[in-house]
């Protein structure tokens, strides 16, 4: 059990025998899901990139994710350290925006990328922290003298 009460999830490598339709029942329902997640991560992809390629220059584009409950443990702990991890928030905020200043014959240098990442021990959760952390990349944006219509 995890430290949350859910059951850890662990893969591990088994060696079975068995005929061939039965290999296929199995596999069909983790296929059918498969293929879909497949499909999509594809299509996210090809649009994210069509995304980058052709936005305004007055605009950016910004991912953000939130990684709740990001826990620090000893990889061999003792017993008593079991109830004594750490665990943090992380919002990671990246920015693609267009470089004003960049070199017309390299093509690489048109998109800038920044990297922003917020981490909190604040367990709460709650759109607070979320706000706070665009406050501070809106500020960043201002005070680098980005202007954006």
């Amino acid at each position: 059990m995890s430290r949350v009460g859910k059951p850890l999830k662990k893969l591990s490598l088994i060696y079975k025998q068995i005929i061939s339709n039965e290999l296929v029942e199995y596999m069909k329902p983790k296929l059918q899901a498969f293929v879909k997640h497949n499909f999509v991560a594809r299509w996210q992809d090809k649009h994210f990139k069509i995304c980058i390629k052709s936005f305004l220059v007055v605009s950016m584009v910004l991912i953000v994710d939130f990684a709740e409950n990001y826990s620090f443990e000893a990889q061999n702990e003792v017993q008593s350290m079991h109830w004594h991890t750490f665990q943090i928030n992380i919002l990671v905020h990246i920015t693609f925006r267009h470089n004003l200043h960049a070199n017309p014959y390299d093509e690489n240098s048109c998109i800038l990328t920044e990297y922003h990442f917020h981490i909190s021990n604040d367990q709460k959760h709650d759109s607070k922290f979320v706000q706070h952390c665009f406050k501070l990349h809106w500020d960043h944006i201002v005070g680098s003298g980005i202007v954006l219509e």
